[in-house]
């Protein structure tokens, strides 16, 4: 046998994978994640997020090196329910969560790769023991709903440590004086919604001996609402309305239609004029139909500040809610915007004969309905949700011409619905 320089050769065999072990072998090691705070939006909210002292577990993965040769790790992926889950593996091999991964636990899938070696191995990665709270600070500037808010808290106050006004006869009542045997009326310049054209709103009706219980609203020069529940339940009824002059007419109702055939949820009564009020009459506007883009989470809290009348033609506010179904579309109204704020002074409770008395938001200067209330919470059918449609089809059927007027929200920031 030849011998080459006098000395053997050596070859140097790679590794097998079996050779190697991959498995984990430190036990989970727990640590504490400090409390934490952040703030975000959501849709038109703004919100701030707390989070609770965490429990993480970090996993070594071992060995590092098998023979003098040392091994590197990396993420491959991991699987995640969300996408704020992240995996870090450092140097060592040790595998931690980060970020928002309360409560859970996952399993990142990583390479482990030697010289002329790389295997893929999955270790489990956890974060437990925090909690969330999650605290509302307000509402996203340039908002339908932040616009909605700031108009109640310079009107009549919000709870927001600035102060309520005083709800006495000089900012409550509409009128001043009325009569319906002079067909006379006096408007108060003083009232919170003074700057407001209040004049779809009726002064006076024939159906009842209080001359001013339903007064339902107008919504085209021809055709006003009122509560199908209530009145006016059959023709030549009189009502008169007063321009923002002071300027009074008289109508008589020539025809009634309710929606549908269903009571319940479905409160609204088209009636007709025997003839169409004069431009300075103004109807009532109402919330598009996709609504939704402009107020994210309208059936949910906070609710959505507005104004409503009684059969006083005084004011009051409360706070609503939006809801739509395949059967029914309404609003109700509550003193609290949600749970933990205190109830407004303005709040009124619904009694009967106040039934068919607007509600109103007040929006660019303008009067928008919600519908008519119903129950004493207030509650009622919400015009801008299941009736649209069938509010205009019965217009039509009537003979009006005119249709729901939608109020101009293009200022406004939308929102995917």
């Amino acid at each position: 046998m030849a011998i080459l320089g006098g000395q053997h050769q050596r070859f140097i065999r790679a590794p097998r994978f079996d050779e190697f072990d991959f498995t984990p072998t430190a036990t989970p090691v727990p640590i504490n994640v400090p409390a934490s705070s952040r703030d975000y939006e959501q849709n038109d909210a703004e919100l701030t997020e707390t989070t609770s002292e965490l429990n993480e577990t970090q996993m070594q993965l071992g060995p590092a090196s098998l023979g003098g040769v040392s091994a590197t790790f990396r993420k491959s992926n991991v699987s995640v329910s969300y996408n704020d889950y992240y995996v870090n593996v450092d140097s060592n091999g040790r595998v931690y969560a980060t970020n928002d991964t309360y409560g859970s636990d996952y399993e990142a899938n990583l390479i482990v790769s030697f010289p002329l070696l790389a295997k893929n191995i999955k270790v489990g990665v956890s974060k437990s023991g925090g909690t969330i709270s999650r605290t509302f600070r307000g509402f996203r500037p340039g908002s339908l709903r932040a616009y909605l808010w700031e108009q109640m808290r310079q009107r009549v106050g919000i709870d927001d440590g600035n102060g309520y006004v005083t709800r006495e006869a000089t900012t409550m009542n509409i009128f001043n004086a009325r009569s319906w045997a002079n067909e006379t009326v006096t408007r108060n310049p003083n009232h919170v919604l003074a700057d407001i054209d209040l004049s779809a709103c009726p002064v006076f009706n024939s159906w009842n001996t209080a001359y001013g219980r339903g007064g339902g609203v107008l919504i085209t020069p021809l055709s006003m609402i009122a509560a199908r529940h209530y009145a006016p339940n059959s023709t030549n009824h009189v009502v008169m309305f007063a321009s923002a002059a002071g300027v009074v007419y008289k109508r008589t109702i020539v025809s009634v239609r309710n929606t549908s055939t269903a009571s319940t949820g479905r409160d609204v009564r088209i009636c007709k004029l025997d003839s169409p009020l004069p431009p300075d009459i103004v109807p009532a506007k109402v919330l598009p139909k996709n609504y939704l883009s402009y107020l994210p989470g309208a059936n949910t809290t906070p609710r959505i500040p507005f104004f409503y009348t009684d059969q006083n033609k005084q004011i009051f506010t409360g706070y609503a809610i939006l809801s739509d179904s395949a059967s029914a579309s309404t609003w109700s109204g509550s003193s609290t915007a949600y749970s933990g704020r205190s109830s407004h002074p303005w709040f009124k409770a619904l009694v009967d004969g106040d039934s068919g008395s607007p509600t109103l938001l007040a929006i660019n200067g303008q009067l928008v309905t919600l519908g008519l209330p119903m129950y004493a919470t207030p509650s009622g059918s919400f015009l801008s949700g299941l009736e649209y449609d069938l509010i205009n089809s019965n217009l039509a059927t009537s003979g009006d011409t005119g249709r729901l007027t939608n109020v101009d929200l293009s200022s406004f920031t939308t929102y995917s619905a």
